[in-house]
C-alpha cells in the first residue's frame, strides 16, 4: 500500500500532506508517550492528587514543562523515515501536520539539504501559503521543544477558524498520509477532519487520504472511522506492526525512484 501511494503521489503535481503523530519519532529516539506521561505524573503528585493529569496539566508554567521534558528529547536524531520524507520534499512540496515536539523532521530537512520552514499553529493565518513550490513546511499543532509544550485537554483540542481554515486548504485539501496519529479518542484532529466535510458541502469525499494506523482489534477501527468522516476503505491499514520508517521509506522510493535503489549520498 505504501508502494501504491508512492506512485500516486509521484504522478500528480499536486503538494502531498503527511499527519505524523505518537511513534513516528521513536526510532529518532524521541521518548514514548508513557515516559512523558510518568514524568509528568511524578512531578505533579502531590499538586494534582486525585486529578485527571490531562484536565489539569495546563496549569504547569512552562518554563517547568520545558525543564521536565527538554531532557528526555536531548537525543532525538533523525531516522530514515524523517529523511524519507525530507528528500521527497527536495521534487515536490510537501506540508507536515507534526502532532509531535521534537526537531526530527527539521534535523532530516538540514541533514538532506531541503528547503523547509518550521511553523507554529497559532503563527498560522489563512492568508499565508507555503513559501516554496518544492520543500517542507512543518507545522507543529502542539508547540515545539525549547518553545510551548501543549499537552493538556484544555491546551490541545481547541483551533481557532483560521487555524482549521488553514489546515484544511493548505493540507488537508492535498493527498494526505496519516501515519501514527491517533484518532481512537477525544482529539483536536476530530476537529479539523469535520470542518473539512464541511467545506465539501455534503459531496462525497475523495480517496486522498490514505491511512497507516496502529491499531488493532474491531473496537479501535469504529472508533478511527468515526473520528474521521473521511476514511476510505481502499486507502485504510490498520495494523500494529505498522512501521513509520518503512512506510514513508517505501513511499518516497515509489515517488522519486532515488532512494532504495541509489546510494545514501545521492538522495541527502
Amino acid at each position: 500500500m505504501a508502494a501504491e501511494l508512492g506512485g500516486v503521489i509521484g504522478r500528480s503535481s499536486r503538494a502531498a500532506c503527511f499527519i505524523l503523530g505518537a511513534g513516528c519519532s521513536l526510532t529518532s529516539g524521541a521518548p514514548p508517550t508513557s515516559i512523558v506521561d510518568q514524568a509528568f505524573r511524578d512531578a505533579t503528585k502531590a499538586r494534582f492528587e486525585g486529578m485527571d493529569l490531562r484536565d489539569a496539566l495546563h496549569t504547569i508554567p512552562e518554563h517547568e514543562k520545558q525543564d521536565l521534558l527538554q531532557p528526555l528529547f536531548s537525543d532525538v536524531r533523525p531516522a530514515r523515515g524523517y529523511l524519507a520524507i525530507a528528500a521527497l520534499a527536495r521534487h515536490r512540496l510537501v506540508t507536515v501536520i507534526n502532532l509531535n515536539w521534537d526537531a526530527a523532521l527539521t534535523l532530516a530537512c538540514e541533514q538532506v539539504g531541503v528547503r523547509y520552514e518550521v511553523r507554529e499553529l497559532r503563527q498560522l493565518t489563512r492568508n499565508r501559503p507555503p513559501p516554496f513550490e518544492t520543500g517542507l513546511v512543518n507545522i507543529h499543532v502542539h508547540g515545539m521543544i525549547g518553545v510551548e509544550c501543549r499537552y493538556g485537554r484544555l491546551e490541545t483540542l481547541t483551533f481557532s477558524k483560521a487555524e482549521t481554515a488553514w489546515l484544511v486548504e493548505h493540507g488537508l485539501a492535498n493527498t494526505t498520509v496519516i501515519i501514527g496519529a491517533s484518532l481512537q479518542a477525544e482529539t483536536d484532529m476530530t476537529m479539523v477532519f469535520s470542518r473539512w466535510a464541511e467545506s465539501a458541502g455534503g459531496r462525497r469525499p475523495t480517496s486522498s487520504q490514505w491511512f497507516f494506523v496502529r491499531s488493532d482489534g474491531i473496537e479501535a477501527d469504529h472508533k478511527l472511522r468515526r473520528a474521521n468522516v473521511h476514511a476510505q476503505p481502499m486507502t485504510y491499514i490498520s495494523d500494529p506492526d505498522i512501521d513509520f520508517d518503512t512506510v514513508s521509506t517505501l513511499l518516497a522510493d515509489r515517488a522519486i525512484g532515488t532512494i532504495l535503489g541509489t546510494p545514501r549520498k545521492a538522495w541527502r
